[in-house]
């Protein structure tokens, strides 16, 4: 066999590419027959919060010692990350809450954010989601470790990520049952 040359990539032309008409109609999500008018985007801020437990826990330990691995860096990735895990459950799932509104709860709803890291630790982050004003919201981190077999309480969710995965659980007793993955 001879020694081919490798071929060359073929470069598109865009002037031979279709042309969209921006009066088409055309299958969307919902109908075979619809116009797309406009795209708009919604800025969301969320306020980043540690509680004194937390930060306690993170600076001098516990009766257990110093607890390493939930610094800051880690716990806000995890916050950034799963925002968007949170918003898509909750608009999916009529049970799933994890917004306090005003007024202020006795027992307010609070989220066990997990991640799972490389040597099979689990970073375990309970967080409390408060509404502000339609487009901000506060996130507080009530506290943080990472440990294997942390159990949520009963009737308390979590989401698991791991990369941009996620897994929506629920704790009854003592059980984390999976009611979605995204």
């Amino acid at each position: 066999m001879k020694n081919e040359k490798p071929k060359r990539k073929r470069i598109i032309n865009p002037a031979s590419q279709p042309i969209q008409d921006p009066e088409a109609y055309i299958q969307n999500s919902c109908s075979d027959n619809a116009k797309h008018i406009k795209t708009f985007s919604e800025h969301i801020e969320t306020e980043f919060w540690i509680d004194k437990h937390y930060s306690d826990r993170q600076l001098f330990g516990d009766e257990n010692g110093k607890r390493d691995g939930i610094e800051l860096e880690y716990i806000e990735n995890l916050i950034a990350k799963s925002f968007k895990h949170l918003v898509y459950y909750a608009l999916k799932h009529k049970r799933f809450i994890f917004v306090n509104y005003p007024p202020k709860a006795i027992v307010p709803v609070r989220i066990v954010l997990k991640e799972e890291f490389a040597k099979q630790e689990i970073l375990n982050v309970v967080a409390e989601y408060h509404f502000v004003e339609l487009n901000k919201y506060e996130v507080t981190i009530r506290t943080a470790m990472r440990k294997e077999n942390f159990i949520a309480s009963d009737g308390q969710f979590t989401v698991l990520l791991n990369d941009d995965e996620s897994v929506l659980q629920l704790t009854q007793g003592k059980t984390a049952n999976e009611i979605d993955r995204y």
